[in-house]
């Protein structure tokens, strides 16, 4: 059977222990519409999801965040993720994708925005190659990445 302990815990090995932590103190502390606010979002009257827009959903209550802080919070989430992931990264290729072209390349990893096309898709990771450019999505995690190629 699953348990709400063991489907939590697997929502939560999506995101990076920072960001479950953060989120849980949010949630500890009782004050989600505050840190909404804090982060340019606006609630939406009348109470209806928005056709053109990306919303958010919290307890029942649609957020809107306007274009300015939007753009604000993507940038410093890829600089900050980028610069947590260049650790993790060092080393990381794998063989350029591109069979079209036959590239000699090497694709390296980087993190993706939960809150764009790609992430809200459920891509995790976007390779680029070094050579090329090519870029190729995938739905794992760049420490999943990292397990699987070097158990290989």
């Amino acid at each position: 059977m699953k348990t709400p302990e063991l489907q939590i815990a697997n929502f939560l090995s999506a995101y990076n222990t920072y960001s479950v932590i953060e989120g849980f103190r949010i949630f500890c502390q009782g004050d989600i519409d505050g840190v909404l606010i804090k982060q340019g979002w606006k609630k939406l009257f009348p109470n209806k999801k928005p056709e053109d827009k990306e919303y958010f959903e919290v307890q029942g209550q649609i957020w809107i965040q306007d274009k300015t802080s939007h753009m604000d919070m993507v940038d410093a989430i890829q600089s900050s993720s980028i610069k947590k992931m260049d650790a993790v990264k060092t080393g990381l290729t794998i063989d350029c994708r591109n069979k079209k072209f036959k590239c000699q390349g090497k694709m390296r990893p980087h993190p993706t925005c939960g809150s764009c096309k790609e992430g809200k898709s459920g891509f995790k990771t976007k390779w680029v190659c070094t050579h090329c450019e090519m870029e190729s999505f995938s739905r794992r995690s760049i420490s999943e990445w990292k397990e699987q190629l070097l158990k290989s």
